[in-house]
């Protein structure tokens, strides 16, 4: 769907401006929500996702405080369970796949991804899902741009895009919608509550790296602290990252490793050449 506005048409309709505008912002609200779910992964608030391809909901990891036992809320209201398939905590991303893949493509439509050809000022969109009040937006422009950063816990970031959408409580995952109907990115909150927007580029990297068993580029990191002899609480303070992070980074290079303990998953790392002892 493209958010344009055919003047003759308008004029000849005798329909403002203004409120033609807000008829095509609403149908775009009401098209893009059919690829946002809510998330139930952790105790007090669920938080937003994107359907992003068959069968897989990506959201923001900040917001997973457990590894089981979640759901995703569907455009229709019906609760479906979901498995973790991976957090990578330096880009703030989370990859969950639905358990009824069936359900799914009865309610879900795989997102419409665009590229991020976003200039300051072009106006956007966010668009999020709560399983109490349904589908959400917030509106705003593109307050900031630039190149590839570094998150604040060392992500590499394809490109930086700042929106000034509102944040509201359950944003986080949130989808950030172009003028086209199309979704560019999906929303995270930075430093001091500030919107940030991940780029699809990073997302779909992330997502690939995910599926096919990765893990994120603390994982390994926290392999060298396991050499050091640093536990789960030691290492969530080190890297700024919550301890439900470390645990399932941790478990995830025992099951690479195919390792029952600490020491033996840092033998056998550095016989990888990982780490070094």
């Amino acid at each position: 769907m493209k958010w344009r506005i055919n003047m003759t048409n308008v004029l000849s309709e005798g329909m403002s401006p203004l409120l033609a505008l807000s008829n095509d912002l609403a149908a775009i609200v009401e098209q893009t929500g059919t690829s946002i779910v809510s998330v139930n992964g952790r105790r007090r608030r669920s938080s937003s996702g994107v359907y992003w391809r068959q069968g897989i909901v990506v959201t923001a990891e900040h917001t997973i405080g457990r590894d089981d036992e979640m759901a995703v809320t569907l455009p229709d209201d019906r609760t479906l369970p979901a498995t973790l398939v991976g957090r990578d905590a330096v880009t703030d991303l989370a990859v969950l796949r639905l358990s009824d893949e069936a359900q799914a493509v009865a309610s879900l439509e795989v997102a419409a991804i665009g590229d991020s050809t976003l200039k300051v000022g072009h106006l956007v969109l966010a668009i999020a899902r709560s399983g109490d009040s349904g589908v959400s937006a917030s509106m705003g422009v593109i307050s900031a741009i630039g190149g590839t950063w570094r998150s604040w816990h060392g992500g590499r970031i394809d490109q930086f895009i700042r929106p000034s959408v509102t944040l509201y409580p359950g944003f986080s995952g949130s989808a950030l919608v172009n003028t086209q109907g199309q979704i560019v990115g999906v929303n995270t909150a930075g430093p001091r509550h500030m919107a940030l927007t991940i780029p699809a580029s990073t997302v779909d990297r992330v997502v690939d790296r995910l599926l096919q068993g990765g893990s994120s580029e603390r994982g390994f990191l926290g392999l060298g602290m396991l050499a050091e002899g640093l536990g789960n609480k030691a290492i969530a303070r080190r890297l700024t990252l919550s301890e439900h992070t470390v645990k399932f980074h941790i478990r995830s290079i025992f099951s690479k490793f195919h390792a029952s303990s600490c020491t033996e998953a840092v033998i056998l790392g550095a016989r990888q050449g990982l780490i070094l002892l």
